[in-house]
């Protein structure tokens, strides 16, 4: 381990660049193998955080087509396929006992207890439970089970085990949390509490004194806005990994839906791209506005004559010509 941690100070572009093409190539699995999550995956979202100074680990939330209600019995089964906190021993099953020991088995550290609370905020140690159960949709309860949707069955040595995937484990070999969601109020909570997290609350507080002070000054609005950037750079703390991941361009989110930004100002006040031939502008680029105007007027599937401008960029996109020249500097 500690030669691992030493490899890991000392080459943090190789790691974020390897952890990078871990997150694409684990999901380009989870969508072409079906059977991996219960079903085919059709929506995703996902973020790359980085705690402090540590290394880059995954958020990621999926949804999965026609999935069964888990308030069911089917649904019940296809948690316990999918989600699983098995402790196997030595002898009914060596392999999978040596990846939970050493990826999924939770060991109490100072981040556990937080505001001089006895209990872990991982919500370790877990209890034991015979079946599988669904947790009553009250915020109260979410609370208490530490926003989770379900009580996974549990026997009594698997009370420190985290919940994991046994295919998902054997391929990406490192801690996870999989977390069934099954309704509204899970999956609010999970983006909440997970997907958007922010800076942590001392840092913003020592910021918003800082911008305070600053705004006390008798400077000019330009100097007092360089100060306050100046202050946020040199309060926020940023791990060597993160450092990598944004200087060598490697996608920090991602998601399979995109956002599209209409300019509707009037004409003269947009902003506009120039084309180049070489070094030499030959005129503008084509906006949606253009192609909106030289869409066909009749075809067999579309309404065009009657389809407005959102509903245009939303189903259509322009389709530009792929560089072919291979870029060594930019991760495939």
């Amino acid at each position: 381990i500690a030669e691992a941690q030493q490899l890991i100070e000392k080459y943090p572009v190789i790691l974020s660049r390897h952890f990078s093409r871990r997150v694409k190539a684990f999901m380009k699995y989870i969508k072409t193998n079906v059977q991996v999550l219960g079903g085919r995956v059709i929506d995703n979202w996902w973020r790359i955080e980085f705690q402090k100074r540590g290394s880059p680990h995954l958020h990621l939330v999926v949804w999965i087509e026609n999935a069964l209600s888990f308030e069911t019995p089917e649904g019940i089964a296809l948690i316990d396929k999918v989600v699983s906190c098995h402790y196997p021993s030595e002898q009914e099953d060596s392999e999978l006992h040596d990846l939970v020991k050493k990826n999924q088995r939770h060991q109490h550290t100072h981040t556990c207890h937080k505001n001089n609370s006895q209990n872990c905020r991982f919500a370790f140690p877990r209890q034991p439970c015979q079946q599988t159960r669904i947790v009553p949709p009250s915020y109260d309860e979410f609370i208490r089970n530490g926003g989770r949707f379900c009580t996974l069955k549990r026997n009594s040595n698997e009370t420190y085990i985290n919940n994991y995937n046994r295919e998902i484990l054997e391929l990406w070999n490192a801690n996870m949390d999989i977390q069934p969601c099954g309704n509204n109020e899970a999956i609010a909570f999970y983006i909440a509490k997970y997907v958007a997290k922010s800076e942590p609350t001392e840092l913003t507080g020592s910021i918003a004194a800082a911008i305070r002070k600053i705004r006390l000054e008798e400077t000019n609005i330009s100097r007092k806005l360089f100060k306050i950037c100046m202050r946020i750079l040199k309060e926020r703390e940023v791990s060597a990994a993160e450092c990598a991941y944004r200087l060598c361009h490697l996608p920090l989110r991602g998601s399979s839906r995109t956002t599209l930004f209409l300019n509707t100002r009037k004409p003269e006040q947009r902003y506009y791209v120039l084309k180049f031939q070489g070094n030499q502008a030959v005129g503008m680029c084509s906006n949606i506005f253009e192609r909106y105007e030289k869409r066909p007027r009749e075809h067999p599937d579309f309404d065009f004559p009657n389809m407005c401008l959102l509903e245009f960029a939303m189903r259509f996109e322009a389709d530009y010509k792929k560089n072919d020249e291979v870029d060594e500097n930019v991760d495939p």
